[in-house]
């Protein structure tokens, strides 16, 4: 199915909350791109978080571009950039790669012989990783009221889902949204909102619980991927933003010496009750290794809280197969993290791994809020 995306970028941060919206990406699809005097590297990356891909930008790749397409392929695009910059931009084994020479891939390194049992996946299966996950199942316990619903979040889709707690029109409501996946695991991040705020993990075998207790009475969630019989596919119910809400975070290297590198420094304005993403390139200096950082967030319908996931990409060669494998790092959920301007809050720390050779810290600096006056009561 071909479908429309508009791409305007004004900054160089390539932070795309609505790119991952929509049915699953196809090179055919049509883009809009109107740029002037861009980065190569980083229309690149946000070419590649819009398609859902790995990108390697090889270091000799340094130009600027401006550049105005309309209801343009997706791979034209990519053409038209290679013949205007002299800079090659091409999709090659699952990857959107981008080089000076077509014979210059920025190659995956040899992973070290520590980490050639961690988990991992090919690189040609990074993008439909999240296309094969199946249905999850929640069960709500609320004022001696049992239910069940069957979920599904379709490949780069992340509604929000409701779920009342009963059949009573009073009810209070759950919000269930899906605002991350780790591709090699499986794992499933989710975020509750509404009659129950939190952060929930799942994946495989792993079951997930939470409970609370409202003015109304006291709830409990579980959330897996068993089947729970009877169960209803809940439909998504879909309300306006109250607010847009502008994150600020950093997130540096951890050592014994303290604070080192900054890897990321992303600011994004996201209305409340939605999500978003945001990716940054990072090359090991040690090891010349190309790396990448995501951080998806979640941020609450009241504009009073943000649940974030921090995730380490590496691509490495196996040399007992010569394959080229796509490694995670996702930081571990800490839960329902305020959103305040101070003091400071570390909100993900990733320790040394796979995907990154030092600990990584993200921190959230603060934020600010604008409403929509035609939303003011």
């Amino acid at each position: 199915m071909r479908r429309m995306v508009v791409l305007v970028l004004f900054f160089v941060s390539a932070l795309l909350g609505a790119a991952d919206a929509g049915p699953a990406f196809d090179p055919r699809d049509k883009i809009t791109v109107d740029i002037k005097d861009a980065k190569i590297a980083d229309l690149v990356t946000t070419l590649g978080a819009l398609a859902n891909m790995p990108v390697y930008v090889d270091p000799d790749a340094v130009t600027t571009v401006t550049l105005q397409v309309e209801d343009m392929p997706f791979e034209d695009v990519l053409k038209v950039l290679s013949k205007n910059t002299g800079v090659w931009v091409r999709i090659e084994n699952g990857k959107l790669v981008a080089s000076r020479s077509k014979d210059s891939l920025f190659a995956a390194l040899t992973v070290p012989e520590r980490f050639r049992d961690a988990p991992r996946i090919p690189v040609s299966e990074v993008r439909g990783a999240a296309s094969r996950l199946p249905a999850f199942f929640l069960r709500t316990r609320w004022n001696g009221t049992e239910s069940c619903a069957r979920l599904e979040f379709p490949e780069g889709e992340r509604p929000t889902i409701s779920v009342p707690l009963s059949e009573e029109a009073s009810a209070p409501i759950l919000y269930v949204t899906q605002f991350d996946v780790d591709p090699v695991s499986g794992t499933r991040f989710i975020a509750l909102d509404g009659a129950m705020s939190g952060v929930l993990s799942i994946g495989g075998q792993k079951v997930a619980t939470r409970a609370a207790r409202d003015t109304s009475g006291p709830l409990s969630v579980l959330a897996t991927e068993k089947p729970l019989e009877p169960c209803q596919l809940r439909s998504v119910r879909e309300e306006p933003p109250r607010r847009d809400v502008t994150l600020a975070f950093v997130a540096r290297e951890r050592g014994p010496e303290g604070p080192g590198e900054i890897v990321m420094a992303p600011q994004l304005s996201v209305a409340a009750g939605t999500t978003v993403k945001a990716r940054a390139g990072h090359k090991d200096d040690a090891t010349g290794q190309q790396r990448e950082f995501v951080l998806a967030a979640y941020v609450s319908r009241d504009g009073s809280w943000v649940a974030v996931v921090l995730t380490a990409t590496a691509i490495w060669i196996d040399p007992r197969d010569g394959g080229e494998y796509y490694f995670t790092q996702p930081s571990a959920v800490f839960g329902v993290e305020p959103v305040s301007i101070g003091p400071r809050s570390v909100v993900a720390t990733i320790p040394s791994g796979a995907a990154t050779p030092r600990a990584i810290e993200m921190t959230l600096l603060g934020r600010e809020e604008k409403t929509d006056p035609q939303q003011k009561q």
